[in-house]
């Protein structure tokens, strides 16, 4: 049964529903593969589905993301992986560790690739990993990636190609597999051999949001079934671009099982704007959201203290805070503190990632562990650590380390001095480094209350340690500070480590991607930062581009017009499916200035038009005419040639430009042959906004831009940053390279 369902139904219901009667009617749990989208899917479909049985399920669900059935399928199948490997040095078991120490490693390995004039170095290792995630996700041979490097006329071509094929003999002679390199042994396995033999039934949710390596598999299975229960969003893959979701998975399932989709309508009342929002993104146009308010302050704090009305507003209509989703790409310290001042609920935070020394216990551990520490390195241990006012401690800050010190507070004293004794234990221990944390951890315990969350990063920080001593055993020691650094600067996920539960009190504070990959559904959303374009992040790079690197891609070429079609899809894309998450109302925000008082540029806001800016556009713009004074009158009889206003500010010589651009749009000339250019951002916007609303029908409009947002905007759809003589982390700081990239 195919089932083709969007995030608002219940289409994992009736999956979770087959589930059950298939293991009731006595079918063997070993025979049925089920595939969710990540764990916190998985454990609400073992949950629901224990629910509905009427037997005693002795055999454990084989319910799985696919990342977790690669992990298991290689601890199960070490033996077999182990006497194929041509590296000496064997292992009990696989060195299964996160891409901390592959990132490592690939370091040592960049010291011998030298990438030859390669402008920045800095995004040299991002950019290996974006092109190597591409490449083992879309599950692409090595004929398929010279293809598109010759599609993309890449430069670097042959230096990442080396490189990633020393770091994949590198991993396979330590045993090191990061999730990537999991997946090329796990293809490996069922390959050659017959550990999948017994499976029968295939049930997949959110069929939409596999990578080709996942439905490489899954056709692999395909002969093998008896039947199969798949769900897919014909409209979904919120994740295609880097994270490399199948676009084409989901026609490709009624042809790979000779089977037409069944159609599960949504009732949800949000439904129709949906589409209008995926139909204003993908054609351009200016349909009319029913169910979304918008308001557009012109500094941050103002669109977050607005925010926090709106919340407040809503508290007092009795509705839970669980009811409630903020949605923002942005999630800083000033919205953090902003809330938690004024928000009586509990926030939780599902932003993309993190710093795993934001984290006040590694921090300080970290800075007990290392040999040499900064002054703001004593200051964090002693201020958020141990709570010792930093006032008091000039002394030891003096120092540069920590010393023996007298404080006038007994409390203080008393503290300190254990502190030290503790500290001083801890070095002169001959255990492992892993070992020395943990014990630097159930000492330190007693000076400072720790919460959950900060335990779980902890824990992430013991299992980085573990990994690399697992990995480079003897060696670890000699290199223990360069190890120390790299983890420091580890990006861990924000994301719960355990089950996502959401109660009544709790107010979730999320990233788009992770309110879909969540399904969290709520009845309203509030979505700040639209006109930000951290909504709309690049999919492409020196060393990567995102869309080439897709199974699907078929085309010769690769056009300014690709790059910007396909990050409005998936732009498209992932604003249906956000949208479909709430079921009664979406309150939007922008501001004229982001956090830091610079112009915002982008972002989503011009695809929502809502009720409010119809009323203003009967009300105020439709009727907008001017009856130009005598020295006005020439601008408006303009027919061609060039033409110079001189006014001063106030005359009106803005009011007349705009009544010239409507003019020039009524008497036909089309408005990709209008340029618009303005000092500032703010006039941009103005000059966009009275326009889009004046001419409602107009599918299109001139490009309105300053100079800075017409170099910014090149630079992003061009994507091709070799050719503009620009490095991967490029950022439009000057009137030279703004020129150059005009130009």
């Amino acid at each position: 049964m195919l089932l083709s369902a969007d995030i608002s139904t219940n289409k994992t219901d009736v999956l979770i529903k087959k589930y059950a009667e298939l293991l009731n009617s006595g079918v063997s749990a070993s025979s049925i593969l089920v595939l969710v989208q990540n764990s916190n899917r998985k454990q609400e479909f073992i949950t629901k589905t224990f629910e509905k049985l009427k037997i005693d399920c002795v055999e454990k669900l084989q319910v799985y993301s696919f990342f977790s059935l690669v992990y298991n399928t290689i601890n199960d199948n070490w033996a077999f992986v182990e006497n194929v490997n041509p590296f000496e040095n064997p292992t009990i078991l696989p060195n299964l560790a996160g891409l901390e120490v592959s990132q490592f490693i690939l370091k040592d390995i960049l010291k011998e690739v030298k990438f030859k004039g390669y402008n920045s170095k800095k995004s040299l290792l991002h950019q290996l990993f974006r092109r190597y995630s591409l490449i083992v996700q879309n599950n692409l041979s090595e004929e398929e990636v010279e293809w598109r490097t010759r599609v993309l006329k890449e430069s670097f071509a042959d230096d990442a190609k080396l490189a990633l094929k020393k770091l994949l003999s590198k991993t396979l002679a330590l045993r090191d597999f990061d999730y990537l390199r999991q997946e090329l042994v796990f293809n490996y396995i069922y390959k050659n051999s017959d550990y999948f033999k017994n499976i029968k039934y295939l049930i997949l949710d959110d069929g939409d949001e596999i990578t080709p390596i996942c439905y490489d598999f899954i056709e692999h299975l395909a002969l093998q079934l008896e039947d199969i229960f798949v769900a897919f969003d014909e409209k979904g893959a919120s994740r295609a671009g880097y994270l490399s979701a199948d676009r084409t998975a989901v026609w490709k399932f009624e042809e790979l099982f000779n089977e037409k989709a069944k159609l599960i309508p949504s009732v949800n009342k949000l439904y129709k704007d949906a589409e209008t929002l995926y139909s204003n993104i993908i054609n351009s146009q200016n349909g009319i959201l029913e169910h979304f308010t918008i308001s557009s302050p012109s500094k941050r704090a103002s669109m977050i203290d607005e925010t926090i009305k709106q919340i407040k507003n809503l508290f007092a209509q009795n509705i839970q805070p669980c009811e409630i989703a903020i949605v923002t790409p942005i999630i800083d310290d000033m919205l953090k503190f902003s809330l938690k001042e004024n928000i009586d609920a509990n926030l939780v935070f599902l932003s993309g990632s993190e710093k795993l020394i934001q984290n006040r216990l590694v921090k300080s551990i970290l800075t007990l562990l290392k040999q040499d520490v900064s002054e703001f390195d004593i200051r964090t241990v002693l201020s958020q650590f141990l709570g010792i006012p930093v006032k008091y401690c000039y002394d030891i800050l003096k120092a540069g380390e920590f010393i023996e010190h007298e404080f006038e507070n007994e409390e203080y004293n008393e503290k300190y001095k254990n502190f030290l004794l503790v500290l001083k234990s801890v070095k002169e221990s001959s255990s492992k480094l892993s070992e020395k944390v943990y014990d630097l951890y159930e000492k330190l315990v007693e000076f400072s209350f720790i919460n959950p969350i900060e335990l779980n990063k902890f824990n992430f920080f013991i299992k980085q340690l573990q990994d690399f001593e697992s990995v480079f055993k003897d060696a670890f020691d000699s290199r223990q500070e360069e190890i120390i650094n790299q983890i420091e600067n580890s990006i861990i996920s924000e994301n719960p480590y355990s089950t996502l539960e959401i109660s009544k009190n709790d107010l979730i504070i999320s990233t788009p991607q992770k309110i879909i990959d969540n399904q969290i559904k709520t009845k309203y959303q509030i979505w700040l930062d639209i006109s930000s374009d951290e909504w709309i992040k690049s999919d492409t790079g020196p060393l990567y581009n995102a869309w080439v690197f897709q199974r699907g891609w078929a085309k010769d070429e690769y056009t300014i017009d690709d790059n910007i079609e396909l990050s409005k899809e998936k732009t498209a894309r992932i604003l249906r499916k956000l949208t479909l998450c709430a079921s009664e109302n979406i309150y939007t925000f922008s501001s004229l200035f982001d956090g830091n008082g610079i112009e915002n540029f982008g972002g989503i806001e011009e695809y929502i038009t809502v009720k409010e800016i119809l009323k203003q556009v009967n009300d105020d713009d439709k009727k907008f005419s001017i009856t130009p004074r005598n020295d006005q009158k020439p601008v408006l009889g303009y027919t061609s040639g060039k033409m110079a206003i001189s006014a001063v500010p106030g005359a009106g010589k803005t009011t007349i430009l705009l009544a010239l651009i409507i003019k020039l749009l009524d008497d036909g000339v089309k408005p990709e042959n209008i340029f618009v250019m303005t000092y500032m951002e703010s006039a941009a916007r103005n000059f966009r906004d009275k326009i889009k609303n004046i001419r409602q029908n107009s599918a299109q409009l001139p490009n309105i831009s300053t100079i800075h947002g017409l170099a910014l905007r090149i630079l992003k759809e061009n994507g091709n940053y070799e050719r503009l003589g620009l490095s991967s982390d490029f950022e439009i700081c000057d009137d030279t390279q703004r020129t150059r990239i005009i130009r």
